[in-house]
């Protein structure tokens, strides 16, 4: 038998003990965890992550006081709900006076990882690596940085599910920036194809002109149809010949009466 001295010096630590996942959770927001992200000096981030979509939330944090995560929380709850338990490690802002009452008060249960083992936090912990290879990419971070961040990683799909934090959420996919120019591509698409492909007789329009390097347009009328899309056009006692794409619609605006203008 090796003495107290001898076993507590001895190199190397003890064998590791097999992995334990985190219990599955039934619905959205049931059980969150909790961290504080430091991806550059000085700038410090609350990170709380939803166990059943993996949707993230970051807090930028003014300081480090418990104010500032009882603050963040009341923000999450007011907006998907109170959670049944919070997952943290033991740092002094989670294992405050302050915040054990806000949770007690909510009916919140919280439950402590070991210290320096952030394998027992895990999603949090995870995302974090993930935030911090984000803004190490970058010379600054800047707020609409942390969102388009954020609005990038609820909108991919996770590896195990396949399917987007957003997704889960709200039970549709997230609409973006590309979805609107698809959508913008469509809607003139679909307006260029139910747009007017015939002119009457004395309807009034504006004609194209071209000159050297540029265009403009004149009013005229047109005078007659010479086919399918090409109008006969009269400009100041001219006539041009036009195709319908050389042509759009011309208001024509009445002089009011005389009774009308003298009206407030």
């Amino acid at each position: 038998m090796r003495c107290v001295y001898c076993q507590a010096s001895k190199n190397g630590d003890p064998t590791k003990a097999k992995p334990h996942a985190w219990p599955l959770v039934s619905r959205l927001f049931k059980r969150i965890h909790i961290d504080i992200a430091t991806p550059q000096a000085g700038h410090n981030y609350l990170i709380i992550v939803d166990a059943y979509s993996k949707w993230p939330e970051i807090y930028p944090m003014d300081n480090m006081s418990s104010t500032v995560v009882i603050e963040s929380l009341r923000n999450l709850f007011a907006r998907f709900g109170i959670p049944e338990c919070i997952v943290s490690d033991s740092k002094r802002q989670f294992v405050s006076n302050d915040l054990e009452e806000f949770l007690n008060s909510n009916n919140v249960k919280r439950i402590k990882s070991a210290p320096f083992h952030q394998a027992t936090i895990g999603l949090a912990e995870r995302f974090i690596q993930t935030f911090k290879r984000a803004v190490i990419e970058r010379d600054s971070f800047t707020s609409k940085d942390l969102e388009n961040f954020l609005m990038g990683y609820r909108s991919s799909p996770r590896a195990i599910t396949k399917i987007s934090p957003y997704s889960i959420v709200f039970n549709r996919p997230m609409r973006k920036k590309l979805n609107t120019l698809i959508s913008k591509q469509s809607e003139d698409l679909q307006s260029a194809n139910q747009r007017t492909t015939e002119l009457k007789v004395n309807e009034h329009v504006y004609i194209k002109f071209y000159n050297a390097n540029t265009h403009c347009w004149k009013a005229g009328k047109v005078s007659a149809r010479m086919g399918p899309v090409t109008y006969q056009v009269t400009v100041d006692g001219k006539i041009y010949r036009r195709h319908i794409d050389q042509l759009k619609a011309r208001l024509i605006i009445l002089p009011e009466r005389e009774e009308e203008q003298n009206q407030p």
